[in-house]
């Protein structure tokens, strides 16, 4: 039997841009930074099977059968970059959270929270599952740029222990903000050119063969 919470969080976060490939862990009050992964932007592409922007509709916790909890998090799509292009909606799945009563606390967990706009790279588990690529660099939130008016892609990681809503983002620096914009033009410019045939690290080649258009030989 699967149970269901709808806890709404609040949260102050410590947010650092795309190129970085930084994530920061709310641990205290002082956030620390701590490196995740070292992907480029178009491995970035080349991993994911989905790639889409859209708006956090819900959020709530299940056991699955085993009794582990899972956190997961509906999202309306509006545009899809990579994938399946008639794709509606998606739930992202993450182990962890908390369950009547019982917790599962991972040092690396997405979070979200209802309104959220945001950009995913995610993938599919052996089991079907939609997932964040990286365990969380792949997730971004939309924020509106109070200088300029541009949309801007901000990426936060807050641990468990800490409230979480959207909307309590703080603005990155101006010099390191970037642009849904040019993020959304080097996706799809990623996707047309295709998979370049170089490993990625935590992918097989056999599934980013599968999951990405592979340029003839010569056309690379």
């Amino acid at each position: 039997m699967l149970f269901r919470s709808r806890k709404l969080t609040l949260a102050l976060l410590v947010a650092l841009p795309i190129a970085t490939l930084v994530t920061v862990t709310a641990q205290s009050p002082t956030a620390q930074a701590r490196s995740v992964a070292d992907l480029s932007p178009n491995q970035m592409v080349d991993a994911s099977e989905l790639i889409v922007r859209g708006t956090v509709s819900e959020v709530w916790t299940e056991k699955d059968a085993a009794g582990s909890i899972w956190t997961l998090a509906s999202v309306e799509v509006e545009r899809v970059y990579k994938g399946e292009s008639a794709t509606r909606s998606v739930i992202v799945h993450q182990l962890g959270g908390s369950e009547s009563g019982e917790g599962l606390t991972l040092s690396v967990f997405t979070r979200f929270s209802p309104g959220e706009q945001t950009l995913l790279y995610l993938d599919k588990s052996n089991s079907g599952l939609w997932r964040v690529v990286g365990g969380d660099i792949g997730k971004f939130t939309v924020r509106i740029d109070p200088d300029n008016g541009r949309e801007m892609l901000v990426r936060a990681t807050v641990g468990q222990e800490w409230h979480y809503d959207h909307r309590f983002i703080p603005h990155p620096p101006q010099n390191q903000r970037v642009y849904a914009d040019d993020v959304e033009a080097q996706i799809q410019a990623r996707v047309a050119q295709g998979w370049d045939g170089k490993p990625i690290p935590g992918a097989s080649l056999d599934r980013l063969e599968r999951i990405n258009t592979v340029p003839a030989v010569g056309q690379q």
